[in-house]
């Protein structure tokens, strides 16, 4: 399903290549910060300074909230998915790791 939609929007194969292998992605400079954003969140539920700061330079403020409520949400849609063993993929898509 994200594959698809990512192609949709013009996510360049470099990027979901990287992605699917469980990369950062390379060679896209707001790709790889948005990857950034979205493992300190994941994994230290926290935005370190320096990372944080580059990512308002590059995006603005308003776009980094958008970005960080739009994580939390797919996290949370994640959890509900894994309690109730459900596996929201389509018949034949390719899918991404985490």
């Amino acid at each position: 399903i994200h594959v698809e939609l990512a192609r949709k929007e013009g996510v360049p194969e470099s990027v979901i290549a990287d992605l699917k292998a469980g990369k950062r992605p390379a060679g896209d400079e707001d790709a790889a910060l948005i990857h950034d954003v979205a493992h300190a969140l994941y994994d230290d539920y926290a935005i370190p300074q320096p990372l944080y700061d580059k990512a308002v330079a590059r995006l603005g403020e308003p776009a980094l909230l958008d970005m960080v409520v739009m994580i939390g949400y797919y996290a949370m849609l994640a959890q509900v998915f894994a309690a109730f063993e459900v596996m929201p993929t389509a018949a034949g898509a390719e899918t991404l790791k985490a």
